[in-house]
């Protein structure tokens, strides 16, 4: 899904083409908690979907996302 990546590349300042679903969120180099935080209202926000604590809690790579996105 084009969106969730742009919204990622957006929240971490990243190039699309550099995303796999098996990037982990807290090894990317602008990774911290804010923009981590970020990408989940954004996402929230564009899906108009509101997430669980403990989905939030799971998301650590791309591919968690698109699981619950998709």
């Amino acid at each position: 899904m084009k969106k969730i990546e742009d919204l990622i590349s957006e929240a971490f300042d990243v190039k699309v083409g550099s995303l796999t679903d098996e990037t982990v969120f807290y090894e990317m180099e602008n990774w911290d908690s804010m923009n981590h935080m970020l990408l989940i209202n954004n996402l929230e926000t564009e899906f108009e979907k509101e997430l669980t604590n403990e989905q939030i809690i799971n998301i650590k790579t791309i591919g968690d996302v698109r699981k619950i996105f998709s």
